[in-house]
């Protein structure tokens, strides 16, 4: 729509300006939408105001956006004058694109130019060593930021924060929160998300309830009851999930897609598939994670009947099954001992629905087959395997040969281990209990 009002104002002989074109640009916002990108980039060319900085900077966060970083990088070289937006626009490009380190050199390189970073600057920083969990990087960030005048911004603290969190260093990132003078929501779910991200669930649940019972008054949000819900769920706290449960009702937001998939991923993961149920009933809005939460639930308590029927059910709703979809129901059906089922719904993943199966697809699938004594097809499936088996596909097939009592299948399953993961103990156990059990059977 955008360029069609373009065209007319062309049609209308009005000369665009440099608004109108970082109009343009900033609604180019994928690859997708590249080629309308340079078409813009060619009138910029025609009407002689690509040098304008205000454009050229709206260019190369273009450029960027569309996943073309040579374009971006051509673009930036060719700028006589460049400000700190046009340095911050190639820093965010490359810390989505290209190792961290990449990102810290174009900030050195920035500071020997004379521009002074700001606080976009080190946000994007922080934000590419937290997604990277490149943590000494991070560091090297921060050592740079206490000599900055923006080193007590909030946002600032937030994303120093973040990037220790998810550097697995929750101490660090603990002693940032307690620092700060003020505190948004986002800065309280960061530290949450943090003990989240490390595992630490207790401390998360904690958390919450010192972030409810603040004297400021702070309000939990969405993302807030998402990050305890999945403390809650980890714990199996199912009383505790209720009372969270309790506080969303009470704060209107029972009908948020995030809240709504996190309190069916809590009541599955609790052992209460009726309560997920109801939950998924109530939603609005459902996505391909609302399905999937139900169906983990079926899959962890041996529903597989029906988690069949949900399939059938989602794929009425217009809603496409991923990965997770297939490794769900292929547990419920293991845990079920419904083997034609699951062999039918994995021979469907690629050929119906273009879902490529992972590993762990292929490792219940061969539990299920050794479980029942079909040890032949179970050993096939993995010999027919498009990718390399892993440690734990074979170690599957092992179990089942100590179960079945079949020794050379074992050896060779426990040899393809050992190839793998030469110092794989579990397979040295089962392998040595599984040969004294036949040695066993054949005394007696």
């Amino acid at each position: 729509e955008a360029f069609k009002v373009f065209y007319w104002m062309r049609c209308f002989e009005t000369i665009p300006d440099e608004i109108t074109f970082v109009t343009l640009l900033n609604a180019c916002t994928c690859e997708n939408e590249l080629n309308y990108g340079r078409n813009v980039h060619l009138h910029i060319v025609d009407v002689g105001i690509e040098s304008h900085v205000l454009v050229s900077n709206a260019l190369i966060s273009m450029y960027g956006r569309c996943r073309s970083l040579e374009d971006a990088m051509i673009m930036f070289n060719r700028m006589c004058h460049r400000n700190v937006v046009s340095w911050n626009a190639m820093i965010t490009i490359h810390s989505k694109h290209k190792p961290v380190k990449e990102s810290i050199k174009m900030f050195f390189q920035m500071k020997l130019e004379g521009i002074e970073p700001n606080d976009v600057t080190f946000i994007a920083l922080l934000d590419a060593c937290a997604s990277q969990e490149a943590l000494d990087e991070g560091i090297e960030v921060c050592a740079s930021l206490n000599q900055n005048p923006c080193r007590l911004d909030m946002v600032v603290m937030t994303a120093a924060l973040n990037m220790y969190g998810k550097c697995h260093t929750v101490g660090k990132a603990r002693e940032i929160f307690d620092a700060m003078d003020d505190r948004d929501v986002i800065a309280w779910n960061a530290m949450m998300a943090s003990y989240v991200h490390c595992e630490e669930f207790p401390q998360a649940c904690s958390f919450f309830k010192r972030m409810m019972s603040d004297k400021s008054g702070m309000k939990p949000n969405n993302i807030t009851f998402a990050n305890v819900l999945v403390a809650t769920a980890e714990q199996l706290a199912f009383d505790e999930g209720q009372i969270i449960h309790a506080h969303i009702i009470k704060g209107g937001i029972e009908q948020d897609l995030l809240v709504g998939n996190s309190l069916i991923n809590m009541y599955s993961k609790c052992g209460n598939v009726g309560r997920a149920r109801i939950v998924f009933n109530k939603l609005s809005k459902r996505d391909v994670v609302s399905w999937n939460a139900l169906l983990v639930g079926y899959g962890q308590h041996g529903k597989g009947k029906q988690a069949l029927h949900l399939l059938q059910e989602m794929l009425m709703h217009g809603i496409a099954p991923n990965e997770v979809t297939f490794l769900s129901i292929l547990s419920s059906c293991n845990h079920s001992g419904l083997v034609d089922e699951a062999s039918q719904c994995f021979a469907s993943m690629e050929k119906v629905y273009c879902v490529r199966p992972f590993a762990e697809h292929y490792n219940v699938l061969v539990d299920l087959l050794g479980r029942v004594g079909r040890l032949e097809d179970a050993q096939e499936i993995i010999k027919e395997m498009p990718l390399d088996p892993v440690a734990s596909t074979w170690m599957g097939l092992l179990g089942a040969c100590r179960k079945h009592r079949d020794l050379k299948r074992g050896i060779e399953s426990a040899s393809h281990v050992f190839s793998i993961d030469p110092l794989y103990n579990a397979a040295f156990v089962t392998l040595s209990n599984l040969q004294i059990e036949c040695e066993t059977t054949v005394h007696e």
